[in-house]
Protein backbone atom coordinates (compact mmCIF):
# COMPACT_ATOMS: atom_id res chain seq x y z
CA UNK A 1 0.00 0.00 0.00
CA UNK A 2 1.35 3.44 -0.64
CA UNK A 3 0.40 7.06 0.66
CA UNK A 4 0.76 9.76 -1.58
CA UNK A 5 -0.03 14.10 -0.73
CA UNK A 6 -1.37 16.34 -3.06
CA UNK A 7 -1.29 20.08 -2.23
CA UNK A 8 -3.70 22.54 -3.26
CA UNK A 9 -2.22 25.91 -4.59
CA UNK A 10 -3.69 29.44 -5.94
CA UNK A 11 -4.27 28.67 -9.37
CA UNK A 12 -5.97 26.01 -11.26
CA UNK A 13 -3.45 22.84 -13.01
CA UNK A 14 -3.26 21.17 -15.51
CA UNK A 15 -3.57 17.30 -14.80
CA UNK A 16 -0.30 16.63 -13.32
CA UNK A 17 1.40 13.79 -11.98
CA UNK A 18 0.97 12.65 -7.94
CA UNK A 19 4.45 13.24 -6.46
CA UNK A 20 5.81 9.65 -6.16
CA UNK A 21 3.39 7.69 -8.03
CA UNK A 22 3.77 6.12 -11.41
CA UNK A 23 0.13 5.92 -12.44
CA UNK A 24 -1.96 8.39 -10.76
CA UNK A 25 -2.74 11.86 -11.87
CA UNK A 26 -4.47 14.53 -10.34
CA UNK A 27 -6.04 17.85 -11.66
CA UNK A 28 -7.42 21.39 -9.52
CA UNK A 29 -10.05 23.77 -11.27
CA UNK A 30 -9.86 27.16 -8.89
CA UNK A 31 -12.63 28.34 -10.37
CA UNK A 32 -15.13 25.39 -9.92
CA UNK A 33 -13.63 24.28 -6.56
CA UNK A 34 -12.96 20.83 -8.23
CA UNK A 35 -10.19 18.27 -7.57
CA UNK A 36 -10.11 15.37 -9.82
CA UNK A 37 -8.27 11.98 -9.65
CA UNK A 38 -7.44 10.20 -12.60
CA UNK A 39 -5.90 6.36 -12.41
CA UNK A 40 -3.94 5.58 -15.83
CA UNK A 41 -5.64 8.02 -17.63
CA UNK A 42 -9.13 7.35 -16.56
CA UNK A 43 -11.30 9.76 -13.78
CA UNK A 44 -11.51 7.81 -10.96
CA UNK A 45 -12.85 10.48 -8.18
CA UNK A 46 -13.75 13.64 -8.21
CA UNK A 47 -14.71 16.55 -5.00
CA UNK A 48 -16.06 19.98 -4.90
CA UNK A 49 -15.33 22.90 -2.27
CA UNK A 50 -11.72 22.25 -2.47
CA UNK A 51 -10.11 25.74 -1.55
CA UNK A 52 -6.36 26.43 -2.00
CA UNK A 53 -4.45 25.38 1.01
CA UNK A 54 -6.46 22.30 1.19
CA UNK A 55 -4.15 18.97 1.27
CA UNK A 56 -5.54 15.54 0.93
CA UNK A 57 -3.58 12.15 1.42
CA UNK A 58 -4.24 9.12 -1.49
CA UNK A 59 -4.22 5.69 -0.08
CA UNK A 60 -3.25 3.26 -2.72
CA UNK A 61 -4.08 -0.28 -2.04
CA UNK A 62 -3.49 -1.54 -5.34
CA UNK A 63 -6.94 -2.71 -5.79
CA UNK A 64 -8.43 0.85 -5.08
CA UNK A 65 -8.03 4.45 -4.35
CA UNK A 66 -9.26 6.34 -1.22
CA UNK A 67 -8.31 9.72 -0.65
CA UNK A 68 -9.53 12.13 2.26
CA UNK A 69 -8.68 15.41 3.39
CA UNK A 70 -5.39 15.53 5.80
CA UNK A 71 -5.98 17.60 8.70
CA UNK A 72 -4.09 19.85 9.36
CA UNK A 73 -2.93 22.13 12.41
CA UNK A 74 -5.70 24.57 13.12
CA UNK A 75 -4.28 27.57 14.97
CA UNK A 76 -1.87 29.73 13.09
CA UNK A 77 1.07 29.11 15.90
CA UNK A 78 0.81 25.01 15.20
CA UNK A 79 0.13 25.30 11.35
CA UNK A 80 3.31 27.79 10.77
CA UNK A 81 5.57 25.22 12.90
CA UNK A 82 4.12 22.18 10.43
CA UNK A 83 4.90 24.40 7.34
CA UNK A 84 8.19 24.68 8.85
CA UNK A 85 8.67 20.67 9.10
CA UNK A 86 8.01 20.45 12.71
CA UNK A 87 6.13 17.18 13.31
CA UNK A 88 3.84 16.29 16.12
CA UNK A 89 6.11 15.86 19.48
CA UNK A 90 8.40 18.73 18.58
CA UNK A 91 5.49 22.07 18.14
CA UNK A 92 5.40 23.49 21.01
CA UNK A 93 2.64 25.83 22.72
CA UNK A 94 4.39 26.30 26.15
CA UNK A 95 7.55 27.04 27.73
CA UNK A 96 7.89 24.67 29.94
CA UNK A 97 7.13 21.33 27.68
CA UNK A 98 9.43 23.20 25.13
CA UNK A 99 12.47 23.37 27.58
CA UNK A 100 11.48 19.66 28.05
CA UNK A 101 11.33 18.67 24.29
CA UNK A 102 14.21 20.94 23.37
CA UNK A 103 16.60 18.26 26.32
CA UNK A 104 15.65 15.44 24.61
CA UNK A 105 16.09 16.66 21.10
CA UNK A 106 19.27 17.85 21.66
CA UNK A 107 20.32 14.64 22.82
CA UNK A 108 18.95 12.81 19.57
CA UNK A 109 19.52 14.94 17.09
CA UNK A 110 23.01 16.61 18.33
CA UNK A 111 25.39 13.95 17.30
CA UNK A 112 29.08 14.51 16.78
CA UNK A 113 29.33 16.35 13.70
CA UNK A 114 26.33 18.47 13.76
CA UNK A 115 25.89 21.67 14.46
CA UNK A 116 22.83 23.89 15.91
CA UNK A 117 21.14 26.47 14.42
CA UNK A 118 18.48 28.17 15.85
CA UNK A 119 15.84 31.10 14.27
CA UNK A 120 14.24 33.06 16.98
CA UNK A 121 12.77 35.99 18.41
CA UNK A 122 10.96 37.49 20.69
CA UNK A 123 7.81 35.23 20.97
CA UNK A 124 9.12 31.57 19.14
CA UNK A 125 12.10 29.43 18.67
CA UNK A 126 13.19 27.06 16.02
CA UNK A 127 15.97 24.38 16.61
CA UNK A 128 17.22 22.55 14.13
CA UNK A 129 20.64 19.96 13.33
CA UNK A 130 22.33 20.46 10.90
CA UNK A 131 25.18 17.81 9.64
CA UNK A 132 28.71 17.97 7.55
CA UNK A 133 26.16 17.70 3.94
CA UNK A 134 23.15 20.14 5.04
CA UNK A 135 20.87 17.09 5.85
CA UNK A 136 18.12 19.22 8.34
CA UNK A 137 16.75 17.47 11.65
CA UNK A 138 13.99 19.17 12.94
CA UNK A 139 14.90 19.35 16.69
CA UNK A 140 12.18 21.68 18.53
CA UNK A 141 10.16 24.67 17.91
CA UNK A 142 8.49 27.19 20.40
CA UNK A 143 5.67 29.80 18.91
CA UNK A 144 3.66 31.67 20.91
CA UNK A 145 -0.15 31.20 20.12
CA UNK A 146 -0.57 34.48 19.58
CA UNK A 147 2.33 35.19 16.79
CA UNK A 148 1.11 38.36 14.89
CA UNK A 149 1.37 38.46 11.50
CA UNK A 150 4.35 40.98 11.41
CA UNK A 151 6.09 38.02 13.38
CA UNK A 152 5.21 35.35 11.13
CA UNK A 153 6.99 37.19 8.25
CA UNK A 154 9.65 37.51 10.56
CA UNK A 155 9.99 33.87 11.07
CA UNK A 156 9.63 33.32 6.90
CA UNK A 157 12.61 35.97 6.10
CA UNK A 158 14.73 34.31 9.03
CA UNK A 159 14.19 30.72 7.74
CA UNK A 160 16.96 30.23 5.26
CA UNK A 161 16.34 26.35 5.06
CA UNK A 162 14.39 23.94 2.18
CA UNK A 163 10.55 23.79 3.10
CA UNK A 164 8.93 20.19 1.94
CA UNK A 165 5.66 21.58 0.42
CA UNK A 166 5.41 22.67 -3.07
CA UNK A 167 5.24 26.99 -3.12
CA UNK A 168 1.93 27.59 -4.33
CA UNK A 169 0.45 25.64 -1.52
CA UNK A 170 3.01 27.37 1.00
CA UNK A 171 1.39 30.87 -0.56
CA UNK A 172 -2.04 29.79 -0.58
CA UNK A 173 -1.77 28.68 2.95
CA UNK A 174 -0.10 32.00 4.53
CA UNK A 175 -3.17 34.13 3.17
CA UNK A 176 -5.97 31.57 3.90
CA UNK A 177 -5.04 29.59 7.47
CA UNK A 178 -2.47 32.39 9.04
CA UNK A 179 -4.36 35.80 7.48
CA UNK A 180 -1.35 37.35 5.78
CA UNK A 181 -1.88 40.23 3.03
CA UNK A 182 -0.53 40.05 -0.63
CA UNK A 183 2.32 42.37 0.68
CA UNK A 184 3.06 40.61 3.70
CA UNK A 185 3.51 36.96 1.17
CA UNK A 186 5.08 39.42 -1.25
CA UNK A 187 8.00 40.49 1.54
CA UNK A 188 8.28 36.92 2.33
CA UNK A 189 8.79 35.90 -1.26
CA UNK A 190 11.41 38.57 -1.99
CA UNK A 191 13.23 36.86 0.96
CA UNK A 192 13.33 33.65 -0.88
CA UNK A 193 14.78 34.66 -4.02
Amino acid sequence: MANYKIYIGIQSTDKKRVRGSTSIDFRYDAEAKMLYLYSRGKEVWRTDGVEPGDAFILLNTGDALKIQEMILPTHPDGFLMYLLGYPNGTRCHREDYYEKSLKAGREEHLLPGRKEEVVEGEHYRMHLAVDPEGKIYHIVAYCWAKLTPEEIVEVFTKWKYPLRFPKSFIRASMRRRLGLTDEQIAEIRSSWD
